[in-house]
């Protein structure tokens, strides 16, 4: 299967892997995460309101010209605003939106799921934790939670897993 992989062709497409993790803190993304944060501090307690991020983001978005700018002119220089939609950190951009109570909420949610499905302690719920990690940490790098139908099937399908995992301990019992 190696062989099949054209390594050319990647490196065209992504660059220097190397370099781009040396500089990363310089990327389009960590930043608009930071401003994001910044947001985030002004009202940490309630936050913005749901579905503010696009609206109250270029007040802190104008702090940092390397994301503010959508692009640069020989003559007049830099022009135009870039618009943001998303934070590209879901993470950080829940925190901004819903303030550290409605993240709260959402969070002891999941963990309540995942903890109900944790105590069987079997191989599966391991997998179930794995999983569970790995898509937040996805969504610390990107904004895959952006749709509510993508919440409404995540959600689904983590209570879906969790009462399989019940439902098959209570049987082996």
């Amino acid at each position: 299967a190696v062989s099949y992989i054209d390594l050319d062709a990647i490196e065209e497409r992504f660059g220097d892997i190397g370099e781009t993790i040396e500089t990363a803190d310089q990327d389009a993304r960590a930043i608009s995460s930071q401003a994001t944060w910044e947001m985030a501090q002004e009202r940490l307690a309630l936050g913005w309101g749901a579905g503010s991020f696009r609206y109250i983001f270029p007040m802190y978005q104008r702090n940092y010209p390397e994301i503010h700018y959508a692009r640069y002119h020989k003559k007049n220089g830099w022009v135009g605003r870039r618009m943001y939609h998303y934070a590209h950190n879901d993470i950080v951009q829940f925190l901004a939106e819903y303030g550290a109570i409605g993240s709260g909420l959402l969070l002891l949610t999941l963990l309540w799921i995942l903890l109900s499905a944790f105590r069987i302690l079997s191989f599966s719920a391991f997998f179930l934790l794995v999983g569970f990690a790995t898509s937040m940490s996805h969504a610390f790098l990107d904004f895959i939670f952006n749709s509510p139908a993508y919440w409404m099937a995540y959600i689904t399908l983590l209570a879906a897993s969790s009462k399989l995992l019940e439902m098959e301990a209570a049987r082996r019992w």
